[in-house]
């Protein structure tokens, strides 16, 4: 019985991630990512997932939202959108984030003579927010804190199992991952960067990124 009812589990899951794969994050038409924000209809038994809630709250605040089922599946989203965007090289300084750019085939630089003029920062994140749709970065990870705030397109590398509810467990996960000794700088990222004039003209990427691209790669 607990293997059939575990066996049943699994299978929900993989169902919600196929259909957050198939309908939310991109369809491939051609060579061109489309984002599909409208998938009330489609997820409305399923709104428990936190992958779908963090997917659905990062969208609504113009993030650019990539699951991906496996590595595989990343190296071939990453390839596809650096090949788009027309970048020529990645800016990381993340060792291990830098292996997963050699495996995937993404040329990359980490010298400091490069960081004004990057095209795009890969970093990766402590958690990821479902409730606001917010990216959880501190200056204790390896990209350091400029980056965050200097790359004009900013694309995050994230784990399934990095997804938190809300600010409250993102904290309290935070403060259990650092044994008390919390980092100097914690910073909730929640969308592109977002300025208005004093027209109230809405100006993007004027003191931070224009885009942001979460990559969330189910690890469980």
């Amino acid at each position: 019985m607990k293997n059939q009812q575990k066996m049943s589990n699994t299978q929900a899951r993989d169902i919600i991630f196929d259909k957050i794969k198939s309908a939310l994050i991109h369809k491939i038409k051609g060579t061109k990512y489309s984002y599909n924000k409208n998938v009330n209809d489609i997820f409305e038994n399923q709104n428990n997932s936190l992958e779908l809630t963090f997917a659905e709250e990062f969208n609504k605040i113009n993030g650019k939202f990539i699951f991906c089922i496996d590595t595989k599946d990343f190296n071939e989203n990453i390839k596809l959108l650096f090949k788009q965007s027309k970048w020529t090289s990645l800016y990381c300084v993340d060792k291990e984030l830098q292996k997963i750019l050699t495996s995937a085939e993404i040329p990359f630089s980490s010298s400091e003579n490069d960081f004004y003029d990057m095209e795009a920062g890969f970093t990766g994140c402590e958690y990821l927010i479902a409730r606001t749709g917010s990216v959880l970065v501190s200056s204790a990870q390896s990209s350091g804190r400029r980056i965050y705030s200097y790359s004009p397109n900013h694309i995050v590398f994230a784990k399934t199992s990095q997804l938190a509810y809300d600010a409250g467990e993102a904290m309290r996960l935070l403060i259990q991952k650092y044994d008390n000794q919390l980092p100097s700088m914690i910073s909730m990222i929640s969308g592109p960067s977002r300025t208005a004039d004093i027209e109230k003209t809405l100006i993007m990427g004027a003191h931070g990124p224009k885009n942001i691209f979460v990559f969330l790669i189910n690890n469980q």
